[in-house]
């Protein structure tokens, strides 16, 4: 797995037009690798640490982003992207880093952003969401204030201060910031149809939300006197919708939210006909377990 990742960043390699599809295809492999990866574990960043493969990003960064940045863009933007990843949540990465940001910063102020230049707006604002190395941390601050004033790009906002007014639920009012252990989900309306391609049906799944967020329990509250989907319509910006989206967040373990996905990947393949309307579609209610007739 170490010489996978260790050829993957070789990217002066990526502006050779023969050997670039190639490396673009194991960059973007090693990448979903390492998100893949749970934040809190480190085994893999830190072998990548001691295998210099972080080192070769941060060199790479260091010797282009200033001098002939136009050359080496492709590498720049892998190299960016890699490193944002190992970055997410990392001390020892985030020591390294700081040797880098000021550049980084700087493109990121610019306000006709390029691709690139995109790219280290998004790497500003993760890095700064996940930092846990204090240098790093007020650098950020000192190089965010800077823009603020100048109206280069927005100030960093605190992860609790955003979930404040994320999503809230559309019957209590409440969210993962209020309430982190109760699942939430977005109403949807999905719809599915068969389309030929290449004279061969393919089926098609159209999906359309307001971006309405509801707790289970507060979905099947006082449901009585209307259908399950005519009564959460009325919440739904009065908008047809017959499935929920689960929404990872707060203190929502991994499982009970991978468990809602399988349910609702199902329930989207099996839209509801006349003779089961009274079948809930609600994926985080499909876990519990019927209980036994006597």
């Amino acid at each position: 797995l170490l010489t996978f990742f260790q050829d993957s960043a070789n990217f002066d390699n990526l502006n050779d037009s023969k050997e670039k599809i190639d490396i673009v295809y194991n960059i973007n492999r090693a990448i979903e690798i390492i998100e893949g990866v749970p934040l809190d574990r480190f085994k893999l960043k830190d072998a990548l640490m001691d295998a210099k493969v972080t080192q070769a990003a941060i060199d790479y960064l260091k010797k282009w982003i200033e001098t002939d940045m136009d050359k080496h863009l492709t590498g720049l933007q892998y190299a960016l992207k890699f490193l944002m990843e190992l970055g997410k949540n990392h001390e020892a990465t985030q020591a390294l880093i700081v040797d880098v940001i000021e550049p980084i910063s700087k493109l990121a102020k610019k306000k006709a952003a390029t691709t690139f230049e995109a790219t280290c707006k998004k790497f500003m604002d993760q890095i700064y969401k996940s930092v846990k190395n204090e240098e790093l941390k007020k650098r950020l601050e000192e190089y965010s204030q800077e823009a603020d004033k100048s109206g280069d790009f927005f100030l960093f906002s605190d992860d609790d201060e955003l979930e404040d007014k994320v999503f809230p639920c559309t019957v209590c009012g409440k969210n993962y910031a209020t309430q982190p252990e109760n699942l939430l989900g977005i109403y949807i309306y999905e719809k599915c149809r068969y389309v030929s391609v290449e004279k061969a049906p393919v089926l098609k799944v159209t999906m359309l939300t307001h971006l309405n967020a509801v707790h289970e329990k507060c979905h099947f509250a006082e449901l009585r006197g209307s259908s399950e989907w005519e009564k959460a319509s009325v919440r739904n910006s009065k908008t047809k919708c017959n499935l929920c989206l689960p929404l990872h967040g707060g203190v929502v373990s991994d499982e009970t939210f991978k468990g809602a996905m399988r349910i609702f990947t199902c329930l989207l393949y099996t839209s509801p006909s006349p003779r089961d309307r009274t079948r809930s579609r609600m994926p985080s209610s499909a876990c519990k377990k019927k209980k036994k007739k006597k």
